[in-house]
């Protein structure tokens, strides 16, 4: 029988509100920078609730390493496609960036997490242009995956292995069963963090 599983809630987090995840591309578009950070690799871990009397299950996902640039006079996106991607990745730590985002720029500035690496010559008040954006997301995540990156008019490297969800089962103790990723993403799964705030609105 196909388990439903549900996040194990940690004391202090919240979820954050509801953002709709409808799908959309965009051909291009670009923002002048105000901030911009650059963070290496790292492994989110999930444990999560099942029904009475089966084992937790254990999740990991590897996240590639990548810059999260606060961009203002963003231009080429509605609305409603700025919120999305500002509010892409959800079962990723916060930062300064995203606390600073969410008290005050919401109205001004897009918040941008693309795969890179450290090498991008990005600093304060170089224009970023983003083309074949294709934005995609679940009932509890949004991502996007992009086909160009051009920083001052410069086209910059692009790895391969962008920001998207790819969670694979731990293996468990004895079992003796390998890691597999799940056939579907457990419900909730993409919401708060053990390792950081979760977000909120």
């Amino acid at each position: 029988m196909k388990l439903a599983y549900t996040l194990v809630a940690f004391l202090g987090f919240q979820v954050a509100e509801a953002i709709p995840h409808q799908p959309f591309t965009v051909k291009e578009f670009s923002g002048v920078v105000d901030s911009a950070v650059w963070r290496g690799s790292f492994e989110l871990n999930r444990v999560f609730a099942t029904p009475k009397g089966e084992p937790q299950e254990e999740f990991i996902d590897t996240v590639p390493e990548h810059w999260i640039l606060l961009l203002k006079e963003s231009k080429g996106l509605t609305e409603q496609q700025q919120t999305q991607i500002s509010w892409a990745y959800a079962r990723l730590p916060i930062d300064q960036a995203w606390r600073n985002f969410t008290r005050n720029l919401q109205k001004t500035h897009l918040y941008l997490r693309i795969s890179a690496p450290k090498d991008w010559p990005v600093k304060i008040g170089s224009t970023v242009t983003v083309k074949g954006l294709k934005y995609e997301g679940s009932d509890f995540e949004g991502w996007y995956i992009v086909e160009e990156v051009l920083i001052d008019g410069q086209a910059v490297r692009l790895p391969e292995k962008q920001l998207l969800p790819n969670w694979k089962r731990v293996e468990q103790a004895g079992t003796g069963q390998p890691a597999t990723r799940p056939e579907s993403k457990p419900e909730g799964g993409d919401k708060p963090q053990p390792e950081a705030e979760g977000r909120s609105r």
